[in-house]
């Protein structure tokens, strides 16, 4: 923080806030975790100082498939246990569609032997293109790696994504039971077949008190018996 006082006396205030650290660059690549496959043509890349200015850095970013699994797994409504009670055979048994140790996490999965890279340079271009034409599906691990004045290699956090198309309905949803949110004509028939067995094998409605009418049997023999007036007697 700094004052500044004119010749006219004003003096005129200014603070700026510095962050040290041992990494002189941050990146930030604009990569969802879920990302539709023609979005990935143009994918913002800002590289600046640990006191936000922008900084030109030129380097590479590596693209590497994984490995998913071939079951598509439930998303847990709980977390993961610290310790496993129960031995895989038995919670496959009682839960076939749940991840028995991580199995559903990217990161604990395999990586294909081909990575992909792609140059970059942010003092040319802030946007990025990651499909190349030659991407699918699927999920993906990007890494940036970019040099400095000191000739280091500094590395930012993996990014994971999942790529679907548009075009193609079956990678549109991560897990299994999804369904989509588009709305569409429903019939008789769509109704599951245990509501229309409901339906048709209802029971009846319990009875309740039967309320009779004003001009019921009882109600003309307190009539003839009070001369016409029911409140008689009161």
């Amino acid at each position: 923080m700094a004052d500044v006082t004119d010749i006219t006396g004003e003096t005129r205030s200014s603070e700026t806030r510095v962050s040290a650290g041992y990494v002189a660059l941050s990146m930030a690549l604009d990569l969802p975790r879920e990302i539709e496959l023609d979005s990935l043509r143009s994918i913002s890349l800002n590289t600046t100082n640990f006191a936000g200015q922008p900084q030109t850095a030129t380097g590479t970013i590596e693209i590497t498939r994984l490995v998913a699994p071939m079951q598509q797994f439930v998303t847990r409504y709980w977390e993961n246990p610290d310790v496993l009670t129960l031995a895989e055979a038995d919670f496959r048994r009682d839960f076939p569609n749940y991840a028995w140790n991580g199995e559903d996490n990217p990161e604990k999965w395999g990586r294909q032997d081909f990575t992909r890279p792609v140059n970059f340079n942010t003092g040319a271009a802030t946007k990025v293109d990651l499909h190349g034409g030659s991407m699918s599906t699927g999920y993906y691990e990007v890494l940036l790696k970019t040099k400095r004045r000191l000739r280091r290699i500094h590395r930012n956090q993996a990014h994971r994504a999942r790529v679907w198309d548009a075009k193609n309905r079956a990678t549109q949803f991560r897990c299994a039971g999804w369904i989509s949110g588009k709305k569409t004509p429903r019939t008789r028939r769509d109704r599951p077949p245990l509501a229309r067995r409901r339906r048709k094998n209802a029971l009846p409605l319990p009875a309740g008190p039967r309320r009779q009418s004003p001009d019921t049997p009882l109600d003309r023999r307190i009539g003839r018996a009070t001369g016409g007036n029911a409140c008689a007697g009161k």
